[in-house]
């Protein structure tokens, strides 16, 4: 059948199962906000259900590739080498704010022009974007570059015989950067579209060519470092140039001829800015507390926060790749004024974002001990107090990005981002109380939560006033639901964990039959009567309909 034909299978087979859930969801909970059609309302739901299926296969496929090339990359190009390339591409991983802050500017534009539905602004806007990104990650390439072959020359710790090679790993490491820069308009123009399919589909194709890059280094002949960086250069560059060829070929905004409004870039740029800021936080807050906890309980304390933050980024991958389809909608109905509709969207992704953290995150946190052997074979009780304090945390940063994707939906986030901003930066002299007093690095974690909780109260303030939503609509129809559903989830697979370890049940299967347990938890709770009736009706029609 061919490796596209089974991912089409694949991928109609996980709309089947998850378009129905998604779907009743947006049929709404409260009568007074049924102002819209079914119809619209399937359409909207079946183009997020399948969004996400392409968007999780992608992540799940990634994730075992990367699971398997680290192994093998490590074997066969050493442990000095290995630590010289990562150690180098650490360097340029500095951009990553810069590049995400670019990322969600460009997408959020776009996707208010389409909502607008203005195809001569929206190209203007896409030119802009194409040419603000190409020169200033041009100047930003250049000057860190420069600085970036001093300090390896002159502060890294390298063996003398691989500067060389140490070097021209790096000069490719930044050439690759900038590319990753320039294509970023062109990403976010598939992702405005909401066309998931080809984002995945370029996806798999860079995970394909990482997978071969393994399999050149066990054959190469020459200095594998070096056929390494290149390699990965390589590997950056065709993916982008297919996503350039696509839009190219499928989007009618993207022409040769440029048309750039310097008008455009003065709403840009600020959005860019202010945007960067909140990034510049969230790094400030999470760097800092690693260097608390290495100043008071060292760097065996350090990595259990590593191992932690490691399991905590997978895990919130599903909400992300969630969010991800839904933040175009989200865009576009702010822009085309239908609030309504919107607030509906808010509720909803809201409610699912938790929803997907409670049954994946919840049994992990019960079960951290008997999972973290199955990982690690050996753990310390540090890194499992750290594992289920940063898993609560993420149930916190479930709510917020809905938040946040509405409130960048509006343009105006200046404000928000300086008092939220100022807000979590709080965490560092909560976390430097807690150490002083004599209390244990987990505590990083509670400082975190307790924080976070009170910077959710005043995103939720500010976005009130933003999209005019009401507190009562929000814990009616978000917070009780979540609230609900955790406690009762929380108390069923407390009794069943225990059980199970009673009789010698292995913890991967005590895992599974609590996220079970978490899902039927979700249904029967956090749904209302309407939405149960609804997705089993339509279930019961497609199932007599296949026979």
């Amino acid at each position: 059948m061919g490796l596209a034909g089974w991912y089409n299978s694949y991928l109609d087979t996980v709309h089947y199962h998850t378009h129905y859930i998604l779907a009743f969801v947006l049929y709404a909970e409260d009568l007074r906000l049924h102002t819209i059609k079914i119809p619209t309302i399937m359409s909207r739901s079946a183009r997020i259900a399948k969004n996400t299926a392409y968007l999780y296969f992608r992540m799940l496929l990634i994730m075992g590739i990367q699971f398997f090339t680290v192994r093998v990359t490590l074997k066969y190009l050493g442990v000095v080498d290995y630590g010289i390339y990562n150690v180098v591409c650490g360097v340029t991983n500095i951009f990553t704010f810069l590049t995400h802050t670019m990322t969600s500017a460009s997408q959020r534009f776009l996707a208010f022009d389409m909502g607008r539905n203005d195809e001569v602004r929206l190209k203007q806007m896409f030119d802009t974007l194409v040419a603000l990104f190409s020169t200033g990650g041009f100047v930003a390439v250049a000057l860190f570059a420069i600085g970036g072959f001093w300090f390896i020359e002159n502060y890294l710790v390298i063996p003398a015989d691989r500067i060389d090679a140490a070097l021209f790993a790096f000069f490719f490491t930044i050439i690759a950067l900038y590319v990753s820069v320039v294509v970023l308009p062109y990403n976010s123009l598939i992702v405005a579209h909401e066309d998931m399919k080809a984002f995945a589909y370029v996806s798999i194709l860079d995970a394909a060519l990482k997978l071969a890059i393994v399999y050149c280094l066990v054959i190469t002949p020459f200095d594998r470092l070096k056929t390494y960086a290149l390699l990965m250069f390589a590997a950056y560059l065709l993916p982008a140039v297919i996503t350039v060829l696509f839009c190219f070929r499928k989007y009618s905004e993207v022409t040769i001829k440029w048309n750039i409004d310097w008008s455009l870039s003065r709403k840009v740029l600020p959005f860019m800015s202010w945007n960067l800021l909140g990034g510049i936080s969230w790094m400030l807050c999470t760097q800092g507390l690693s260097i608390l906890i290495n100043l008071f309980f060292g760097p065996v304390a350090n990595a259990a926060k590593a191992i932690a933050d490691k399991v905590n980024g997978a895990v919130n991958g599903f909400s992300n790749n969630f969010m991800m389809a839904v933040q175009p909608q989200v865009v576009k109905l702010y822009a085309a004024d239908n609030l309504v509709e919107m607030h509906k969207m808010f509720y909803m992704a809201s409610k699912l974002s938790f929803y997907l953290m409670l049954i994946i995150v919840l049994p992990v946190v019960f079960n951290a001990d008997g999972l973290l052997d199955l990982w690690l074979a050996s753990h310390d009780r540090l890194t499992t107090y750290m594992l289920q304090c940063v898993l609560l945390f993420s149930f916190i940063s479930s709510l917020e990005v809905p938040i946040n994707q509405a409130i960048r939906a509006t343009g105006d986030i200046r404000n928000y981002q300086v008092y939220v901003g100022l807000l979590t930066f709080m965490v560092i002299p909560v976390a430097y109380i807690f150490f002083k007093s004599g209390l244990p690095a987990y505590f990083g974690y509670i400082a975190l939560i307790m924080v976070y909780s009170l910077a959710l109260v005043a995103r939720l303030h500010y976005l009130r006033k933003q999209i005019k939503i009401t507190y009562r609509m929000y814990y009616r129809n978000v917070f009780i639901k979540c609230f609900i559903c955790l406690m009762t989830a929380s108390v069923l697979i407390y009794f069943v964990t225990e059980t199970c370890k009673q009789i010698s049940v292995y913890d991967i299967f005590i895992w599974v039959i609590c996220v079970a347990l978490s899902g039927i938890v979700v249904i029967i709770m956090g749904l209302s009567r309407r939405e149960k009736t609804y997705v089993v009706q339509r279930i019961k029609n497609m199932y007599y309909k296949n026979r």
